[in-house]
């Protein structure tokens, strides 16, 4: 029985193969899209979930109220992680892992100048880290690699990198970070792999770095910095509570009782590490757990559209088949045996979907994994829970696209199927088709609605002013702040005629490197504390970025900390407002360094659109890492060049990590522009979908109105009337789709845009275009088959028995 089900179908496929080929391509599209989806989310779920502590590690992050500001940081103090040895019970392991020096060079000892290492993934980290985060061995010991200063652990692509070869016990290294740092290799491990958020390929002794005396602010508790991160290894049985209600005492001991009123120390699950975009993680990439859901309802809605295809274009096909199903049941056939008949049908189509999508899939991989910036797993029979899910997408799509095409169709009349004469209550099935499609067209509008808010906010980052210059601005890190060095290197570029000007500073204009503190400001009338960031920034810094002054003057070469530079932000915070000339020659105490105001700079963003315009003090004092440069964009390649020769001159040991500014800006939304090129690709997959279910729709109508049309043409109806049957209908719909669609757009983006502090606006013009755009897209999709219907004979109509 089984058997003829199956050899029946197959016929009747073949039979309506237009039919056939829409369902099974929009199947197919909407399976591949979920496939992708549950990839993607199964990636991100795994992250770092082969640790045997996971669920007893932590990190220690910092949450601070001081002046009425949230602050949410993943760093804290260097001695945090020894306070908390020597402060906190129920730790049985405390960890800082300190990644505070860039991408730090190495050398070989005996290697010449151009055999240089520079690596980004480095960390030093205390005896403990190995007890905490688990790596496959391949060389060393875990529970005493890191014991010893000077110690280090790396992978096996580095030692491949480095040595040639990962038999590599004992051998040394030398670590640049503004001073030498000999190291011994006492371990070697396997890559981590690319879902882990401890991506790090050196992993050093932190003593080694502290014994050196490298670190700024070490021994000060009130210096945090976020790459001073502290991890803990809670003894079996305490809870997070239990540490978190310790931190209060910790902090008012080493920072006092006034400060412990602002600042919170709490601990993070390693588990959740991955998904609080309130902080961030080594490898860059937050997921919030809201995003992947968001995805999976996606997923979801196009499986759903593409079902809804499959509903509307089977009963479409519901005339032409009566026959058959009246023979049935005129030959002894039970409703339950027509509708697992049916059932079968969609079964095949959903199976033969499904096999595509699985192809369609590891095809398309190749051009989204570029979009999404990680490679995902392949390889269907190696992944348990990719074939789980593949078989109850079956079960559940079979079950959504076919059991009402089966219910309707097994509940025909058989005197009336075979006659062809199917009475209204047949075919009132209409509304419930009309539902479908406004529901698939909701989904669709949405969407479009959603992608095109996106388009315009990332257009609008990569489009507004910032306060600053960014073209034609190269920056490269400077390994240490020697006057002598940096003047000479300076002097030597601007010589030439493809550069303008170089300047020195901390952290450059726009960029994630924040520093800050507390100020206070001294006024015969007015005494304000608060807090802003700082830029430490030679007399070159202005010119070289662009910045607008706006009052005063800029400060002079022989200035160290007798002057200071502020922007409008801190102008308002201290009460000036705009006035601005009044605000110049007032005192300001920065970090212990007292200085007089000289001049006021227009507002520029330091950091990305995400965050808010910030109080910023510009000083001359000299703690520079970051070296600006202009350069004439008619010799670029010159100007690089040069860029590199200097370099390698005066930093023989390090490697000219450069990156233009503009470049870097764009990378900060990532993000934004990931999301938007996703989006582009379900929706236009969603207006396929849509397409199709239109063509059902439109195909069930014409069919249903066969005689209606041929009666209106024998009473002189013209075309342009008939068209206007199906044209109403298409116009009610969209418009009753818009009406749900859009206001649960309008929710999803606004809580999109609001982790923004620049944004556009949510104009009612994007919502009317994308009504416009899918009411086209609708008359152009029911054209042809509405022309065909109003061009057929009606005498043939007229003949038709409905």
């Amino acid at each position: 029985m089984l058997k003829n089900y199956f050899k029946i179908a197959f016929r009747n496929l073949i039979k309506n193969r237009s039919h056939t080929l829409i369902n099974i391509g929009g199947l197919s599209l909407g399976i591949t899209c979920a496939v992708i989806v549950f990839l993607v989310i199964q990636y991100d779920l795994s992250f770092d979930t082969w640790h045997q502590n996971k669920d007893r590690v932590y990190r220690v992050v910092r949450y601070e109220t001081d002046f009425g500001n949230e602050d949410y940081d993943r760093g804290g103090p260097y001695l945090l992680a020894e306070g908390i040895r020597s402060g906190i019970d129920g730790v049985e392991t405390t960890v800082l892992v300190n990644t505070n020096f860039g991408a730090p060079v190495f050398t070989l000892p005996e290697a010449s100048q151009t055999n240089k290492f520079s690596e980004g993934n480095t960390a030093m980290a205390d005896p403990g880290y190995f007890r905490l985060f688990d790596y496959r061995w391949l060389s060393g010991n875990p529970d005493n690699a890191l014991e010893d200063p000077n110690t280090v652990v790396i992978t096996r692509r580095f030692a491949n990198r480095v040595f040639g070869t990962t038999d590599v016990l004992g051998k040394e290294l030398v670590m640049n970070t503004g001073e030498p740092i000999d190291l011994v290799v006492t371990g070697v491990v396997e890559d981590p792999p690319a879902n882990s958020d401890y991506p790090f390929l050196v992993i050093g002794s932190s003593s080694s770095v502290s014994r050196n005396g490298t670190e700024f602010g070490i021994d000060n508790w009130g210096s945090n910095s976020s790459s001073w991160q502290t991890y803990v290894l809670l003894n079996e049985g305490v809870t997070k509570d239990h540490i978190d209600a310790q931190f209060d005492d910790l902090i008012t001991k080493h920072r006092g009782a006034e400060t412990a009123e602002v600042l919170d120390f709490f601990l993070q699950p390693m588990q959740a590490i991955h998904f609080d975009s309130r902080f961030d993680t080594y490898n860059g990439r937050v997921v919030e757990q809201q995003t992947l859901w968001t995805l999976a309802i996606i997923g979801f809605l196009l499986i759903l559209a593409a079902c809804i295809n499959f509903i509307n274009l089977n009963t479409a096909l519901a005339v032409r088949r009566s026959k058959e199903v009246g023979l049935r049941k005129t030959l002894g056939g039970t409703r339950s045996q027509l509708i697992v008949h049916f059932l079968s049908e969609t079964a095949v189509i959903t199976f033969i979907s499904l096999l595509i999508a699985v192809g369609a899939t590891e095809f398309s991989l190749r051009f989204i994994e570029p979009i999404l910036g990680f490679t995902l797993p392949t390889g269907v029979f190696n992944n348990t829970a990719l074939i789980l899910f593949l078989i109850g997408v079956f079960l559940l799509t079979t079950l959504m696209a076919g059991l009402y095409p089966a219910y309707y169709l097994s509940r025909f009349n058989p005197i009336k199927a075979i006659k062809n004469n199917l009475s209204a209550s047949y075919t009132s099935g209409l509304s419930l088709r009309r539902g479908l499609i406004v529901t698939q067209f909701a989904i669709t509008q949405a969407l479009v609605i959603c992608t095109l808010i996106i388009a315009n906010q990332t257009r609008f980052f990569k489009s507004e002013d910032l306060g600053i210059q960014k073209e034609a601005l190269v920056e490269v890190s400077i390994p240490y702040d020697d006057k002598a060095t940096l003047d000479t290197f300076k002097q030597q570029l601007v010589r030439s005629n493809s550069i303008h000007s170089v300047t020195f500073s901390n952290s450059g204009s726009t960029n994630g490197n924040v520093w800050g503190g507390n100020y206070y400001f001294i006024d015969d009338t007015l005494k304000t504390e608060n807090g802003a960031e700082v830029k430490f920034g030679d007399e070159d810094y202005v010119s070289t970025y662009g910045l607008t002054l706006l009052a005063g003057t800029n400060y002079r070469p022989s200035d160290t900390t007798n002057a200071y530079l502020v922007n409008e932000s801190f102008a308002r915070q201290v009460g000036y407002g705009d006035r601005y000339t009044e605000l110049l020659g007032k005192e300001v105490r920065f970090w212990g360094k007292q200085a007089s105001i000289v001049g006021v700079v227009k507002d520029f963003n330091t950091q990305s659109l995400h965050t808010q315009l910030a109080p910023v003090v510009i000083t001359p004092e000299r703690n520079y890492t970051l070296s600006g440069i202009k350069i004439n964009t008619a010799q670029t390649s010159e100007a690089i060049e040069l860029l590199e020769a200097t370099f390698n001159e005066h930093f023989p040991d390090h490697v000219a990590d450069y990156e233009f500014l503009d470049e870097r800006i764009a990378s900060m939304y990532e993000d934004e522009e990931r999301t938007r090129k996703i989006m582009n690709v379900f929706t236009g997959i969603a207006i396929l979908i849509g397409a199709l279910g239109l063509i059902g729709l439109i195909s069930y109508m014409a069919t249903t109105k066969t005689k209606e049309i041929g009666v209106r043409k024998v009473l002189g109806a013209s075309m342009g009337s008939i068209l206007t049957i199906f044209g109403k209908e298409i116009i009610v719909l969209t418009s009753i789709s818009f009406f749900i669609a859009a206001p649960v757009a309008w929710y999803v983006m606004n809580g999109w845009l609001s982790n923004f502090a620049y944004k556009i606006p949510l104009s009612p013009t994007v919502f009317l275009l994308s009504f416009l755009c899918t009411l086209l897209l609708a008359f152009i999709t029911v054209a042809y088959r509405s022309i065909k219907a109003a061009l057929s004979n009606p005498i043939i109509s007229l003949k038709t028995e409905q």
